[in-house]
């Protein structure tokens, strides 16, 4: 994983600084080789003279540890929002 391909998935960061803080992180082995995080959170723009807004993402990262490859998607965060009642 690094920014230039990460930046593939949040279009968002190609616009100026952010800076990101995962709030909350799951995870669960699909199989044997396969590991997906849920992850929640929020990036927020580097303003010089005032504060960015915090924008919130649900995203699911999927490794492939065999290939060594991943994936990130959308998720609709539904594990944090159960956790949350």
């Amino acid at each position: 994983i690094t920014l230039s391909n990460v930046k593939t998935y949040f279009t968002i960061l190609n616009d100026g600084n952010y800076t990101y803080v995962s709030k909350k992180i799951y995870y669960e082995k699909e199989n044997s080789n396969i590991i997906k995080y849920y992850v929640y959170g929020y990036i927020q723009k580097e303003l010089i003279d005032s504060i960015g807004i915090k924008t919130y993402y649900s995203y699911e990262v999927n490794f492939d540890t065999k290939n060594q490859t991943f994936d990130i998607a959308p998720y609709n965060g539904n594990l944090f929002k159960e956790e949350s009642k």
